[in-house]
């Protein structure tokens, strides 16, 4: 495997983290608990997690990404979302995605 960045590239965000097809999540994030009246207009209740999550919209995005893929809530997205590290600790969802293999190779050098 290839020296990946040592920080995610969000500045130069392709969104994969945000997609059904290329996360391999069967939702696109996990909601705290104090986080379910802030994103209540989406959260729904996952008997399987047993948490309430943002489902994905009926194209299997997020429903925060917008037609550029770039976060509408950036600022204030879930803490799930914050603390998703690209660079760390994910070989599945990184083998989903050569071509962010290939972004992360090139960052640092």
């Amino acid at each position: 495997m290839p020296k990946l960045a040592s920080s995610p590239p969000c500045h130069q965000c392709i969104a994969r983290c945000c997609q059904q097809s290329t996360s391999g999540w069967p939702f696109a994030a996990m909601l705290e608990p104090e986080e379910v009246g802030k994103f209540g207009e989406f959260a729904v209740y996952d008997t399987a997690m047993q948490a309430y999550v943002l489902p994905y919209d009926g194209r299997g995005r997020c429903y925060y990404l917008d037609a550029a893929n770039l976060c509408q809530i950036h600022q204030d997205k879930p803490k799930t979302c914050r603390d998703f590290n690209c660079t760390r600790g994910h070989i599945i969802f990184l083998s989903r995605n050569p071509e962010l293999v290939t972004l992360l190779d090139t960052l640092d050098k």
